[in-house]
């Protein structure tokens, strides 16, 4: 494979990651990194308001001590570590991700707390609290 296809290929990767970032709502100013590994400032893939460095490889061969010594030299211990590969002729969304086990953790710590909206109204302490608020709000702009 020559450079310039192996280089769009790894944009390729990178901007999908970004358009999920964004998409997701995670990230709406998420974008890649121009020529990210180049010796730039800004380190990492995608240069993200989430306090993590991507690491996007979309290659057939992939070396993934290789791909962490990387990660971890451009977060230097002031991001999380994510590395994405992209399988060979398999689609974009089957993209793998490795993250350190203590990430993984928070993750799933994040996760086990994580109520979405809809369910919190469905709870009848949530509904009730609101009526209750609702009738003493009309109380109040009845006596005003």
């Amino acid at each position: 494979m020559n450079p310039q296809s192996s280089i769009k290929k790894g944009k390729e990767l990178e901007s999908f990651v970004r358009d999920l970032l964004i998409s997701n709502n995670l990230d709406s100013r998420a974008e890649r990194t121009p020529g990210s590994g180049n010796g730039n400032r800004k380190k990492g893939d995608i240069d993200n308001n989430l306090g993590i460095c991507f690491e996007c490889k979309n290659t057939k061969n992939f070396n993934w001590k290789e791909a962490a010594t990387q990660v971890r030299r451009e977060a230097m211990g002031h991001q999380d570590e994510i590395i994405i590969w992209h399988p060979p002729q398999k689609p974009m969304n089957d993209s793998i991700v490795i993250i350190n086990i203590l990430d993984y953790i928070k993750l799933l710590k994040v996760k086990k707390n994580y109520t979405p909206k809809e369910d919190i109204l469905d709870r009848w302490s949530v509904k009730h609290n609101l009526e209750v608020a609702v009738n003493a709000l009309r109380k109040v702009i009845k006596d005003v």
